[in-house]
């Protein structure tokens, strides 16, 4: 990953899919930051997982990060891992990179799903930015293999000290791949200095508005204790989930854990996330 400045970026420029595979699709695999606000993340810029979520929003925090981690549920047999860096401080854009595993099932059953994803969002003034993202994916079972390759646009806006409202299109060059649906969200995000708030929404058109909405905040206690807690609502699969997380930050490198359960369902996830943020 340490070659996150090169053309590769440009190249591999995406967003998580929406896959339904046991108990968790592409688009869970988040940090433990995003995790504990209930997947709400998508107009703050504040973890990596902006490069997933709408590139643009890499541009609206000068910082270069990196973070590693990795999540179990042990009744849906499902466990992910991976690593983000991002740097938006060394150059005039914001640039990414990220890559993921994610393993669900057991035996003939286990799908194994390798994700690259690169970004780079650019800043136009000081309050607005766009950005772009590309994916590949390669996915893995003992029956078939799949690969696939797809990008994502967005923009920010700063609406005010504090206030952002974040759009984008994500996988909307089209593939043969469920696991990469056409999607549009919105998002909008309250920054204040120990407090962090974010709604999210995001819905195939086709077919109906069938919408996913996470909603989560953030608040700073002692200037170095994150306590988090989100919800999330899955509209078409009558899915809830509520989350809760917690973490440790001193000189910029921090320890965050999250969890999230699903309400009258069997899904447990946990996730551990190591971050160094300079």
């Amino acid at each position: 990953m340490q070659s996150w400045k090169v053309v590769v970026l440009l190249l591999l420029v995406g967003s998580r899919a929406g896959a339904a595979v046991e108990g968790i699709s592409l688009d869970d695999v988040l940090t433990a930051h995003s995790l504990g606000m209930g997947g709400a993340y998508r107009a703050l810029g504040a973890s990596p997982d902006a490069l997933d979520g709408n590139p643009a929003t890499l541009a609206m925090q000068r910082t270069y990060q990196v973070d590693l981690g990795a999540a179990w549920d042990v009744t849906n047999k499902v466990f992910y891992t991976g690593t983000f860096v991002r740097d938006s401080s060394t150059l005039g854009v914001a640039t990414g990179v990220g890559y993921h595993l994610l393993s669900t099932g057991r035996g003939t059953a286990r799908e194994i799903s390798h994700v690259t994803t690169a970004a780079v969002g650019i800043p136009l003034g000081d309050a607005f930015s766009i950005g772009f993202s590309g994916r590949y994916l390669a996915r893995s079972h003992p029956k078939d293999t799949a690969e696939a390759v797809t990008m994502d646009a967005g923009a920010a806006i700063r609406l005010s000290e504090g206030l952002t409202l974040a759009l984008a299109a994500h996988n909307f060059i089209g593939t043969r791949h469920p696991e990469l649906p056409r999607l549009y969200s919105a998002g909008v995000g309250l920054t204040l200095p120990s407090f962090s708030l974010d709604v999210d929404a995001r819905s195939q058109l086709s077919g109906g508005l069938k919408p996913i909405f996470n909603a989560g905040g953030e608040y700073l206690l002692a200037g170095f204790v994150g306590l988090r807690g989100g919800y999330i609502v899955e509209t078409q699969s009558g899915h809830h989930y509520f989350s809760g997380g917690v973490g440790l930050s001193s000189g910029g490198t921090g320890l965050d854990l999250a969890y999230r359960h699903e309400l009258h369902g069997a899904s447990n996830l946990w996730v551990l996330s190591l971050r160094l943020q300079l």
